[in-house]
């Protein structure tokens, strides 16, 4: 029982003695060029992802009276920057945030920890954004996060969540697949939602839902900026751009096919088929 007590009581000083770093080396920002900020970075990152979540902990939500914690964030900035040189402060950095995110009950504070991932996130940092896509207030900066992150995971996610987003937070989901190239998903799931839109008692005709949809998937911004760098100097960079504007076009046609013949299925098997 002694040795339990005494355990317990090591613990808690050690957890003491760490806030109480990491509170003195925010107190030292704003510092006096890069090397020194890359220098106080190094020794908060000492304390792991603890520290990270630390340092999530003492963020107050903007506008709260006689409280700034400029400093904490300008600390997380910096830890940002800094994790771009080793992937093992960048993992327990990530780490702390995704632990941080999950304490914060601000949606302020919530916001601001997820937008740091969009920069330092990876696969790692998928499990705690996915969850946040049904968010209302949380779900566009968590899609643009997925969105950053890109990878297969992120994909999946993105593309799980779009059937029961709504509003501006569909759009964000349809304009993230499609810019991850993902245009084919993106398409054979937008139709069946637009019919599931159709068949209920007020829900808009298909071609109202869709065609819009639709010119937000086609990325005929990205192939307008391929033909301009073609006809100047980068024409390497413009004709990939270009191709790329055209895969993805492709893509999204064969998507529209597929989604439409779900959509035809599962339409007749309802009795809610009227058709495009």
């Amino acid at each position: 029982m002694k040795l339990i007590a005494a355990l317990l009581t090591l613990t808690l000083l050690t957890t003491f003695c760490h806030a109480d770093e990491v509170t003195d080396l925010v107190t030292q920002i704003p510092v006096r060029d890069s090397a020194a900020e890359d220098a106080l970075a190094a020794k908060l990152m000492k304390g792991g992802a603890p520290a990270v979540k630390e340092l999530a902990g003492m963020l107050v939500p903007l506008g709260t009276q006689e409280k700034d914690d400029t400093k904490v964030r300008d600390a997380f900035s910096a830890l940002v920057r800094h994790a771009g040189h080793s992937e093992s402060d960048r993992a327990a950095l990530v780490k702390g945030i995704c632990e941080g995110i999950e304490s914060a009950s601000d949606p302020e504070v919530k916001t601001f920890l997820v937008n740091r991932l969009q920069t330092v996130g990876h696969d790692d940092a998928v499990p705690t954004l996915a969850p946040l896509l049904a968010d209302e207030k949380l779900g566009l900066h968590a899609c643009m996060a997925l969105e950053r992150i890109g990878s297969a995971a992120a994909i999946d996610e993105i593309a799980k969540a779009l059937p029961q987003a709504k509003g501006a937070l569909r759009v964000a989901m349809i304009k993230s697949l499609g810019s991850l190239g993902a245009s084919f998903v993106a398409a054979a799931v937008v139709l069946p939602v637009c019919y599931a839109v159709q068949s209920r008692r007020s829900g808009p005709p298909v071609p109202v839902t869709f065609l819009p949809t639709f010119w937000l998937l086609v990325p005929g911004a990205l192939g307008l900026q391929g033909v301009a760098q073609i006809i100047g100097a980068d024409q390497a960079a413009g004709l990939g751009d270009f191709l790329n504007a055209l895969m993805s076009v492709v893509a999204i046609a064969v998507g529209v096919l597929v989604g439409s013949g779900i959509s035809e299925r599962l339409g007749r098997a309802t009795s809610t088929w009227r058709g495009i």
